[in-house]
């Protein structure tokens, strides 16, 4: 049996896009892990990777707006940008 580390990687993702947004998701695959993934990241159910199946289980509440799904990937520009603002002061300071 070849290990594929493809289906759980895949998995983990989902659990974090979950984690990220506070909403709940519903994964279903045809060959990996389906999944019904709480907003919280924690996995309801499963349908392990090549095995036939369905899952019958109510989907879960989202949780209130975190600050990624508010402010996105701005966060992360406008932690670069800050810096490189620094980076620039600091580099006019030595001299």
């Amino acid at each position: 049996m070849v290990r594929q580390w493809g289906p759980p990687q895949h998995l983990a993702q989902a659990r974090m896009r979950a984690i990220e947004e506070g909403l709940p998701i519903l994964r279903a695959t045809p060959t990996g892990i389906s999944a019904i993934i709480a907003a919280d990241g924690r996995l309801v159910a499963t349908v392990p990777h090549e095995t036939a199946g369905a899952i019958e289980q109510p989907m879960p509440s989202a949780l209130p707006s975190t600050l990624f799904s508010r402010v996105g990937n701005a966060m992360a520009a406008i932690m670069a940008a800050l810096m490189l603002v620094t980076a620039v002061a600091l580099r006019r300071r030595q001299r």
